[in-house]
């Protein structure tokens, strides 16, 4: 289905942030991209927003990790520490501030899963988010209990300067092939 000139990936794909497989993830994964801009407003009309100036937009992608058994919560949990804890490996420690989030970005690849539809309907095969972060204010939840663990992650896609440079200065955040 395209969408804006391209075609819009649906069904379940498998996920790798920084070449490495994260493990199982459920739901859908959630691509969000957020447009921002300045109000433009005149006296006569007091507050109402009369236009607004477009000034560029951010992205975001959340996925849902799982977490049930011991060989998943060791792969897994040692994978989503390394994504959201990247100043400090131990959990409960900030590392140092001050620390650019640039430095510990990673690439973030989604890959249609052999035979289902985004597969097979000539649909992006693969996402490649070349820069991603965990969002700042992205509450990361550690469930404790008997039942599988769901980590939910947001990622901040910053925008590739190589790719972006050379777009007539447009911002390219991720390729699809």
């Amino acid at each position: 289905m395209p969408y804006a000139g391209r075609k819009l990936p649906f069904g379940p794909y498998w996920v790798s942030f920084g070449g490495l497989f994260t493990g199982l993830t459920e739901g859908t994964i959630r691509h969000e991209e957020t447009p921002s801009g300045v109000p433009v407003r005149a006296t006569v009309y007091g507050d109402s927003v009369i236009d607004e100036i477009y000034t560029g937009k951010n992205m975001f992608v959340t996925i849902l990790f799982k977490e049930w058994n011991k060989a998943e919560v060791e792969g897994t949990l040692a994978r989503t520490l390394d994504i959201y804890n990247p100043f400090d490996p131990l959990i409960g420690n900030s590392g140092l501030v001050g620390q650019s989030k640039w430095d510990t970005a990673s690439t973030l690849l989604l890959t249609a899963v052999t035979g289902t539809p985004c597969q097979t309907d000539a649909l992006p095969a693969t996402r490649l988010y070349n820069n991603a972060i965990v969002a700042s204010d992205t509450a990361i939840l550690q469930e404790f209990g008997a039942v599988e663990r769901n980590v939910p992650i947001t990622f901040r896609i910053l925008p590739d300067p190589v790719s972006s440079s050379v777009n007539d200065g447009k911002l390219t955040f991720f390729t699809d092939s």
